[in-house]
C-alpha cells in the first residue's frame, strides 16, 4: 500500500519520520529525496528488503546498491578494512556529498557501495530512520 508523507527538511515532523522508520524495520521500502533524485530505501541488513529494491526498480541484482548512513559513527557497521585516509576525509566532508567505495561488512547482504546523503542544516533523515 502506497502512502505519501511530506516532510519539511527545515521543520521536520518526527512522527512521519518514525512512521517511515517502522516501515523500514518491517522490511518495507521507503522513498526519500536526495540532492538530485529520489532514492528508494530499505534496511541494509535485511536481504529480502534489499531484493525488493531490485524488484521495484527492475534492476539486475548484480548492479550494486548504495548504502546510505547518517555519519561516520555508522561506518564500521557497513564496511571493513577502512583506511585511515577514508576516515579523515569523511570527518571533513560529512555531512555532505561524499561517497566512499569500501569493502562491505559481512552483515551487508548485497553487493553494495557506501554513501551518505547530504542534507541542509544538518538534518539527516537517514539518521532519523535508523533510530
Amino acid at each position: 500500500m502506497l502512502k505519501v508523507r511530506k516532510v519539511d527538511p527545515l521543520n521536520p515532523d518526527y512522527s512521519i519520520i518514525r512512521e517511515a522508520s517502522e516501515y523500514v524495520k518491517r522490511g518495507s521500502l521507503v522513498a526519500f529525496p536526495t540532492e538530485t533524485v529520489y532514492g528508494l530505501g530499505a534496511d541494509t541488513f535485511n536481504g529480502e528488503a534489499c531484493l525488493n529494491i531490485f524488484r521495484a526498480k527492475g534492476r539486475p541484482p548484480d548492479n550494486p546498491l548504495i548504502v546510505h548512513i547518517s555519519g561516520i559513527n555508522e561506518l564500521d557497521r557497513v564496511a571493513i578494512d577502512i583506511p585511515e585516509i577514508a576516515i579523515s576525509v569523511a570527518r571533513k566532508a560529512w555531512p555532505g556529498p561524499l561517497t566512499l567505495i569500501l569493502p562491505k561488512s559481512p552483515d551487508v547482504l548485497w553487493r553494495s557501495r557506501l554513501g551518505v546523503i547530504p542534507w541542509p542544516l544538518g538534518h539527516q533523515p537517514t539518521q532519523w530512520l535508523s533510530n
